[in-house]
């Protein structure tokens, strides 16, 4: 253990050959989860996952995962698409590959866009994940001209094959944040 993170290698310095030089380290500086710039919400599902946060702000959708910046920009204009970062911990070993579902619902309790997706589908689903691993995954939502006015956007979890929730304490969906769609 050094005073600044664990050596995982150590190479010795080149003196010999057509590059010689000083050798290096391999250190693990540990992941610092309270250094990460991302918007706190604490939320555990069926003791498997534990949302510990999410970044926030409006874009188009991405092809791949892109840091937000520990962006948390909650106003909107009418359709216009939020990029957002779902930061998880995987709290038990799981043999589903759990799927996602982001909602906007307005104050009247109406869903008003919606989005389904496996969590980290495109290269590292749910059934891969180690106990004590913090995965990031992205779940932007394209959204279409609503009106102006507070929206909640809510988020869950089910396997897709059973058509089963993944219970969530405190009662699913969560709530993530509230996003304003401003007048135009």
């Amino acid at each position: 253990m050094l005073g600044y993170g664990d050596l995982i290698l150590s190479l010795s310095d080149r003196d010999l050959g057509a590059q010689p030089g000083p050798g290096g380290a391999l250190i693990d500086l540990g992941e610092h989860v309270e250094l990460m710039p991302f918007a706190r919400r604490a939320a555990a599902f069926g003791g498997e996952l534990a949302l510990l946060g999410y970044e926030l702000a409006p874009g188009d959708p991405r092809a791949r995962m892109t840091p937000l910046e520990g962006a948390d920009a909650r106003a909107l204009s009418p359709g216009q698409p939020a990029q957002i970062n779902l930061y998880w911990r995987a709290l038990a070993p799981m043999d589903v590959d759990y799927t996602l579902f982001v909602h906007l619902v307005d104050a009247a309790g109406a869903t008003v866009a919606q989005r389904d997706l496996p969590l980290r589908y495109a290269d590292y689903p749910t059934s891969r994940w180690r106990p004590g691993e913090l995965v990031i995954d992205r779940a932007d939502m394209p959204l279409p001209a609503l009106p102006p006015g507070d929206y909640r956007l809510e988020i869950g979890l089910y396997d897709a094959a059973m058509g089963a929730a993944l219970p969530a304490d405190g009662g699913a969906p969560v709530v993530l944040t509230t996003i304003t769609v401003r007048s135009p």
